[in-house]
């Protein structure tokens, strides 16, 4: 279930309330008791529910209910520009996916990854200051990305799922965690 996007996010937050008034519209968006009855009937039937929280890209959504900061202005390559990769993100992204645990109760989270245009980060002055200071470059800042997001998803006891745009970026080895 893709759950946020540069569009829309259309599921309440108990931890961040103004994330879904980013919803097409009132009536496509899904409280937290209705989100937990879909995926009690899905469990029902067989079926597993397991939302996609996409980041770094996919996200702007986001923009408009998340902390002040994590968002960049514009990106020129295209209007789907990604989180910015900095420490007040990564806490954001935690706290968001930790207020979700008990409406998914699966032993995985699926946290995206997919058609980031990384070079929407030399374009942010906040997100070049960060890579600067990090020593990393666009491409190598993206992989941080995903290291930090899988990090914070097994650090909430959930092993990560991501797009293979993730698996790609790696190369031929995939380092160690």
């Amino acid at each position: 279930l893709h759950i946020s996007d540069e569009e829309s996010f259309p599921m309440q937050s108990s931890r961040f309330g103004e994330l879904w008034q980013t919803a097409f519209s009132s009536t496509e968006r899904y409280a937290t008791r209705e989100m937990k009855a879909l995926v009690s009937y899905a469990k029902d039937r067989g079926v597993a529910v397991l939302p996609e929280f996409d980041s770094p890209g996919h996200s702007k959504a986001m923009c408009a209910g998340g902390p002040t900061g994590i968002c960049m202005k514009n990106c020129s390559v295209n209007s789907n520009w990604p989180l910015r990769p900095l420490e007040h993100t990564f806490e954001f992204l935690a706290e968001l996916w930790g207020g979700v645990a008990d409406v998914f109760p699966f032993a995985y989270r699926h946290i995206g990854g997919d058609e980031v245009k990384s070079q929407c980060w030399d374009e942010d002055e906040t997100s070049k200051t960060w890579m600067r200071k990090a020593g990393l470059n666009s491409s190598e800042t993206y992989v941080h990305f995903v290291n930090r997001n899988v990090n914070i998803s097994l650090e909430q006891g959930k092993p990560a799922i991501a797009w293979d745009d993730a698996r790609k970026a790696y190369g031929t080895a995939t380092p160690p965690r």
